[in-house]
């Protein structure tokens, strides 16, 4: 017994000794990914090819080789689905790979710019990513992967935090020194996370330092223990306390079949150094960091833009916030369609109506638009076939979710159709997508059946008008100001189970001052009327100015215009400049030129029309013709000495007690190798100047920084937005808002001018110079809202108008014939609101969940708590606050207080609130 207790004593001691050496290692993590740009300077199928044959090489050497224990997919899904669809056979084994956790997926579904998206396509991109892994068996990841990504906004750790993820992985904007691995990042809400920062040739760095895959040396498995060595012992120093990252993971790149060989033979040597290499994956290395988080003592506050210092750092590659802005515009329309109209009011059908909610369309629609943002795909830097391609993947997305919108404000419109209505009228149903009433004038399309009995003349009949008079949800008779006809327009008009029929409509077009309540609707009976129509007033009050109740516009025989704010007396001139100046870059860059000319419209001649005026509204065309060099002579280095005219049309339209001017600038583009802006000087002093982003207000420096002249990559002017950039000093200042025109700037001069990048035109592309699609030859329409400001900006107001810069309202006819035919009439009441909301928060989803339940995402953009109130029609059962993953959010807060959801939001917090 003595002696077995001896040899217990001496088993526990070598034990003891075996954990404590255990304990002494440090431990490197082995990374293996690839980072997959689905498309870029090869299209997408050139690219799947060499997917195709990566993901084969990767199942091959798990088959052979146990100790290649984890592939890591690029923190994305997307590239495996794409694999599925040529190897269909293969999926068995995948499903087998992922739930052995060896096949490591998501948490995207595809790797997008965090600039180009808005906040709602940040979460549905981790959202699908999550939920179409989880399909392939693949557990939720605690690892945000954004490696890539030109920069990062401010609430990607809260973003990241409410999906459940515990710490970020980033490069490029990152201000922290390359020496420096692991930081904390903190979001304007609070949320902190840690965050590791990829070494001086970012993500690639193993692949360079290692493999040398920038190189044409073949593999030497003896020469690449010691740069692996050295590589793990650089990255040690960058990270002195805790685990070690070693993360293999370049562009498109295949892994290397001798890994495990080599990762053992570099253990051999590291054994002397008290490190460790494991085949690792992305979540152990996360579970392993956060032991040691208490040791990190570098802090990150809100978003990460700096631009590179020194070749150690990644180039951060501003320029992609204009570049084939078609693009850009095209995918706003998209986003608004799907996050302002077709999800919320298929909603309301579903709730009030009891439709079905059309979960397999919107996920279908939600795929094409996701699709189009991987990062090279939508910052538009790539060959001209990619490009195409993206329009294929908007008008699928677009094609789905317009339609979903029209049958669902068609069902709502047929409910709320009084019972009885006079012979022959057609009722408009008008709709409201924002959190805000609407309660001015709005502009309407009214298509009068071809047979319209309500007809007259002038004079002597030079041309037909049509008859017929808007009979408000109250009875009363609304006036309307005719702005337009287009008499003829042919379409067709189906019944189920019939076949189509040609359907001539008169498309008359008015502006009417209405009230369209919030997330909701009112209604219009177009009536025939004998005899003329007509409701006279104007608000032109000269041959060039135009005027309401809170502002005075006048045009500038330059073009430009001048704004009386008469509420503050404050005049703002010279708006509506327009700058051009040579492009030589990129869709990453503009390039800037040393032999430029820049060009102003100040000095430019200018043709005035008055194009529409009344009670309601009036607008001002502008004609603005700028000769300017036709391209830029890459021989000479410097502008063509060849000149042709930029041909500029912009449409100002003020309306009866509004406080915006609204704008739509149409540009010929006939020129090449150009920048082309839109300026608006303020007038006003100050340091900083106010934008929006993914969940954000942004307060950002006029200046660049004083050690510009010095770094390796320029810091630009010029700054990313969702809709909207403001300037004032407290008391007074201007606003721009727009969308899908995702760059703008306060530039540093006196006059501290608003600056809307509208366009680049350039003719470089990546690996080629045969994509002349980066010059977007012809004709662009951009719309976008001056906004004068009394007092603070007025940073809710200027979200509302930039949700209703595509569409302020949407309407829909039903003709007699539609009404006989529909079961639902007056089940609604004429003028309703789904949800009434008050507070200062920005809304930007309502959904229908899987469960039946519903829920509304908002945001508080402000540094100070509010209090928000929902009414929804329909009183709820019950209400509370989830994180972005369904989990209970412990720092926003919703209780029932009879009808009333009353809602606690912190600063800055972004809350999602599930109603039942």
């Amino acid at each position: 017994m003595k002696n077995l207790k001896g040899a217990v004593t001496i088993l526990l001691l070598i034990c003891s000794g075996l954990v404590a050496q255990e304990n002494d290692f440090r431990t490197a993590h082995y990374v293996v990914s690839t980072h997959w740009d689905r498309e870029w300077y090869e299209p997408f199928q050139g690219f799947r090819m060499r997917l195709v044959s990566l993901l084969d090489e990767v199942f091959e050497t798990f088959e052979k080789d146990p100790a290649f224990r984890f592939f890591t997919m690029d923190g994305q899904v997307v590239p495996i689905y794409d694999y599925l669809e040529i190897r269909p056979e293969k999926r068995p084994l995948v499903e087998r790979f992922v739930r052995e956790g060896r096949l490591v997926l998501g948490p995207w579904y595809v790797q997008a710019d965090e600039w180009l998206a808005c906040g709602e396509l940040i979460v549905r991109n981790l959202q699908m990513g999550r939920k179409l892994a989880a399909e392939l068996g693949a557990s939720a990841t605690g690892a945000g992967l954004i490696c890539d990504q030109f920069g990062h906004v401010g609430q990607m750790p809260q973003i990241l935090d409410q999906m459940g993820m515990a710490a970020a992985f980033a490069w490029r904007g990152v201000p922290v020194g390359v020496d420096t691995a692991l930081f904390n990042w903190k979001a304007p809400d609070g949320t902190l996370i840690p965050a590791y920062r990829f070494g001086k040739s970012g993500y690639s760095s193993y692949a360079f330092e290692v493999r040398e895959a920038n190189t044409d040396r073949k593999f030497d498995l003896e020469r690449a223990v010691g740069l692996l060595v050295d590589h793990t012992l650089a990255e040690a120093r960058r990270s002195p306390a805790g685990p070690i990252l070693l993360f293999d993971g370049g562009d498109h790149m295949e892994i290397e079949p001798r890994t495990s060989e080599l990762l053992a033979r570099a253990n051999e040597i590291l054994e002397s150094k008290s490190i460790r290499i494991v085949h690792s994956e992305p979540d152990s290395y996360v579970q392993d960091l956060l032991k040691y988080r208490a040791k990190i003592e570098k802090t990150v506050v809100g978003e990460m833009r700096r631009s590179r210092r020194t070749r150690n750092e990644g180039h951060l590659i501003p320029g992609v916030l204009s570049s084939r802005i078609q693009l850009k515009q095209q995918n706003a329309i998209c986003e608004d369609e799907l996050c302002l109209w077709t999800e919320p009011f298929s909603t309301f059908a579903a709730l009030y109506l009891g439709d079905k909610y059309p979960s397999g369309y919107l996920h279908t629609a939600w795929k094409h638009l996701l699709k189009n943002h991987p990062h090279d795909s939508m910052c538009s830097c790539s060959i001209d076939q990619v490009h195409r391609d993206m329009i294929f993947r908007f008008d699928q997305s677009l094609g789905i979710s317009s339609r979903l919108t029209a049958r669902a404000l068609k069902q709502l419109a047929l409910a709320a159709a009084p019972k009885e209505m006079p012979d022959g009228s057609i009722l408009l149903a008008v709709f409201n997508a924002t959190a805000q009433d609407i309660d001015e004038p709005v502009d309407l399309d009214i298509p009068l059946p071809g047979d319209w009995p309500g007809r007259f003349q002038e004079f002597f009949g030079y041309e037909e008008k049509f008859s017929f008079k808007l009979i408000g949800s109250s009875g009363k008779e609304i006036p309307y100001q005719l702005v337009a006809q287009r008499p003829g327009k042919q379409g067709f008009w189906r019944q189920r189970r019939k076949f189509p029929r040609g359907d001539t409509r008169h498309v008359v077009s008015v502006s009417t001052p209405l009230r369209v309540p919030s997330f909701g609707y009112t209604t219009l009976i177009v009536r025939p009327a004998d005899g003329p129509t007509r409701y006279s007033g104007s608000m032109a009050v000269s041959h060039r100015a135009i005027e309401n109740e809170n502002l005075r516009v006048e045009a500038e025989s330059n073009g430009t215009i001048t704004v009386t704010d008469k509420r503050t007396g404050r005049r703002y001139e010279q708006l509506l400049t327009f700058e051009d100046r040579a492009d030589i870059g990129d869709g990453w860059f503009h390039g800037m030129a040393v032999n430029d000319q820049v060009h102003f419209s100040t000095a430019s001649t200018a043709e005035v029309a008055l194009v529409a005026d009344g009670f309601a509204k009036a607008t001002i065309r502008i004609s603005v013709r700028m000769n300017l060099p036709k391209e830029f002579d890459f021989k000479a280095m410097r502008r063509s000495e060849q000149s042709a005219a930029l041909k500029i049309f912009s449409d100002i339209t003020l309306r009866k007690g509004s406080d915006r001017i609204e704008v739509r600038t149409t540009v010929e583009n006939n020129l090449l190798d150009h920048r082309l802006r839109v300026l608006f000087p303020t007038g006003l002093a100050g340091e900083t100047y106010l934008s929006n982003s993914a969940f954000d207000v942004v307060e950002r420096r006029v200046a660049l920084p004083e050690d510009n002249d010095i770094r390796s990559e320029l810091d630009v002017e010029t700054r990313p937005q969702i809709t909207w950039t403001a300037f004032g000093d407290g008391r007074s200042g201007l606003a721009v808002v727009s969308r899908g025109l995702p760059e703008s700037a306060v530039i540093d001069t006196p006059e501290r001018p608003i600056a809307l990048t509208l366009l680049r035109a350039f003719r470089r592309a990546v690996f080629s110079n045969d994509n002349p699609g980066g010059q977007i030859q012809g004709r662009h329409t951009f719309s976008y809202d001056i906004v004068p400001v009394a007092g603070e900006i007025p940073v809710n107001r200027l979200y509302v108008l930039g949700q209703r810069v595509n569409a302020t309202v949407r309407s829909v006819d039903l003709l007699p014939k539609d009404l006989e035919l529909s079961k639902r009439r007056g089940t609604l009441t004429r003028e309703h609101s789904f949800l009434k909301a008050s507070g200062r928060a920005v809304f930007t989803s309502i959904q229908r969940d899987s469960h039946g339940s519903w829920f509304v995402r908002l945001f508080n953009p402000h540094g100070t708590s509010q209090k928000v109130t929902l009414n929804p029609a329909n009183a709820p059962k019950s209400a509370r606050c989830i994180t972005l993953d369904g989990r209970d959010d412990t720092k926003s807060a919703a209780r029932l207080a009879g009808g009333t959801i009353e809602i606690s939001l912190p600063p800055k917090r972004i809350s999602t609130v599930l109603i039942e």
